[in-house]
């Protein structure tokens, strides 16, 4: 008995976006890594492309805790009165709403997250495609500064620890150190190119 050949159908890999042909990764003569702008993967623009991309990955992350606060918020025993959405009850640390602090924090998530991918964009335009520093910078110290008061204010107010500032300035921190290194590199590869 002979089979007969049946008709495949294209898998998802085979078809529309996946099908497009992979960048190939380039080396030059010390096996560097070149990189999107032409020019090789030294080691401080190595590290700047893992930051940014730490960036995009804490900016999403802090999202996913917005949407954690927000739902933690709900659950913390407190009534909303009907007309006039007065909030009562429920649990307080040093005279202050468990609640009302969870959804302060599932705000300023929120912000993070957005300046967070913000930099991680602007940041990238710099690196590869020539764009000027100085929007990401100024995200960066804004965000650094809201930071900076978040932390204060958590500590002072609620006596309470707040890790989302901490980690987020400890990003900008790194970022405001690697800047200049990659920049010398950069001029030093240009230098070299030509």
């Amino acid at each position: 008995m002979s089979k007969k050949k049946q008709k495949q159908k294209p898998g998802p890999c085979q078809r529309g976006f996946a099908s497009r042909p992979r960048q190939e990764k380039r080396f030059d003569a010390q096996g560097r890594r070149i990189g999107d702008d032409g020019l090789p993967m030294t080691k401080y623009r190595t590290r700047a492309h893992r930051l940014l991309n730490g960036f995009f990955v804490w900016g999403a992350f802090a999202g996913l805790l917005c949407a954690g606060f927000t739902v933690l918020a709900t659950f913390q025993g407190q009534e909303l009165s009907s007309w006039e959405l007065v909030a009562e009850g429920g649990a307080y640390r040093n005279g202050l709403s468990i609640a009302t602090l969870l959804r302060f924090e599932a705000l300023f998530c929120l912000a993070v997250g957005i300046a967070s991918v913000a930099v991680h964009l602007y940041g990238f335009s710099w690196l590869y495609d020539g764009y000027a520093l100085r929007p990401a910078r100024r995200i960066a110290l804004g965000l650094g500064l809201a930071c900076a008061a978040w932390c204060a204010t958590a500590v002072l107010l609620a006596g309470a620890f707040e890790p989302v500032s901490v980690a987020t300035l400890v990003l900008l921190a790194t970022f405001r150190l690697l800047v200049p290194k990659v920049h010398d590199e950069h001029q030093q590869l240009l230098s070299m190119r030509s």
